[in-house]
């Protein structure tokens, strides 16, 4: 994925007038980023959605509906009222916890498939979650992850969460959400 940050430096210094770059760098529409994850938390993901939209009004909800909400619902929360040290900590816990699932399935010698979706993502979104992540990416020099590593992490803690029995606790979470919207 394009660094927007970059981005947003070029095209700003390139534009005539006050905030004419800026603005028109910021109006700009959703962006795909692709994800590949395994088979299996994808399928997990899907099946979590069709329980979501049984139980709720949720027609048009999707799967990609879910991983971009999830995103969102993540860098919403950070930016309230999160440390980034603790943060950073956080994160890479679950970093590690994702190397070790993989590392088990591995040694279980489960051959998982694998599966690229592409998620379509606000530019706003994006830019936030990239400042972020620089921001962290400062703390630490050694964590440099991108927005397609972090939303693996993500749907991947859901799924880890949802095993758990926390399906309830997540569908109340997606529900806040989209009534904040």
């Amino acid at each position: 994925m394009k660094n927007l940050i970059e981005e947003w430096v070029v095209e700003t210094t390139k534009a005539k007038g006050p905030f004419k770059g800026f603005l028109g760098w910021l109006s700009r529409g959703p962006k795909d980023i692709q994800v590949t994850l395994p088979a299996y938390d994808f399928l997990r993901a899907e099946v979590f959605v069709m329980d979501l939209k049984r139980v709720e009004d949720l027609d048009d909800f999707d799967v990609h509906d879910l991983f971009v909400l999830l995103l969102e619902d993540f860098v919403y929360h950070i930016r309230l009222d999160a440390e980034l040290p603790e943060l950073l900590e956080n994160l890479k816990e679950r970093f590690e916890r994702v190397k070790s699932v993989r590392a088990v399935r591995r040694e279980k010698r489960v051959k998982d498939n694998f599966i690229t979706i592409t998620v379509a993502l606000e530019h706003e979104t994006i830019l936030r979650t990239q400042v972020l992540l620089r921001d962290l990416f400062e703390l630490d020099q050694d964590f440099s992850v991108q927005i397609e590593d972090l939303l693996k992490v993500l749907v991947v803690d859901l799924v880890h969460e949802l095993k758990r029995g926390s399906g309830k606790k997540y569908a109340r979470a997606i529900m806040d959400h989209l009534e904040r919207e």
